[in-house]
């Protein structure tokens, strides 16, 4: 699983592009939502650091990426659904993991 993947995924799933993701414009909430989702699930499944995550997403510094990670958290534990949409894409993460591709038909 690399960085890439992980956009790949959050790309697909929010229907975003993934030049958005890495765009350094803050952007409206409908791509800076899923930048941050990206950026919790780079952390979180693949044990990136701060820095390396942040300067993947448009040259972000780490504490860009710590409020990205405390935002994705906080909608955790306030939206159920959200909660399960985030499972989901920690499964597809996981699935990518043991492929052998990145194509996006199996998303």
């Amino acid at each position: 699983m690399t960085i890439d993947a992980v956009k790949m995924v959050v790309s697909v799933f929010y229907g975003v592009t993934i030049q958005q993701l890495e765009s350094k414009a803050r952007g409206p909430q409908e791509v800076s939502f899923p930048r941050q989702v990206a950026m919790a699930l780079c952390y979180e499944l693949l044990e990136k650091s701060l820095k390396a995550v942040g300067k993947a997403f448009g040259g972000r510094d780490h504490g860009t990426v710590l409020h990205a990670r405390r935002a994705v958290q906080d909608k955790i534990d306030t939206d159920a659904a959200f909660k399960s949409c985030y499972g989901e894409l920690k499964l597809c993460c996981g699935y990518l993991t043991s492929s052998t591709s990145l194509d996006s038909s199996h998303l």
